[in-house]
């Protein structure tokens, strides 16, 4: 069951990018294209939690919810369908692979943290 899910999500992951760049290429502006992509995916998320109680629709007014949403989904995925206009798929994705490296690095610089094999908890 693992080596099934590692490959459904390799084929999801791998064909992210050239979705965009598809749906970039289409003709809808870009960030009307991923602002309906993510609205749809988690209207999804929402219903099935909803439906599993697991979730209450007073959750949608939580500030930490929205905070979330818009530094980490927002800012970067409305960049990334951006700059789809501009490069290609294959160089979107080692860029954006790029990001836990970065993170590392800017880390090790300004925190003056040392990286090891080992996440500190």
């Amino acid at each position: 069951m693992i080596l099934i899910n590692y490959v459904f999500m390799c084929l999801i992951f791998g064909t992210t990018f050239l979705a965009i760049k598809i749906g970039v290429d289409a003709g809808p502006p870009p960030f009307l294209s991923a602002g309906s992509r993510f609205f749809i995916a988690g209207l999804i998320i929402f219903l099935w939690m909803l439906w599993k109680r697991r979730i209450s629709i007073s959750s949608l007014l939580r500030i930490e919810f929205m905070i979330i949403g818009m530094t980490s989904t927002f800012i970067t995925f409305s960049s990334l369908y951006w700059a789809e206009q501009h490069v290609s798929s294959g160089i979107a994705a080692m860029l954006s692979s790029t990001g836990p490296i970065m993170i590392l690095s800017m880390q090790s610089i300004f925190l003056r943290q040392a990286i090891t094999r080992q996440a500190k908890t």
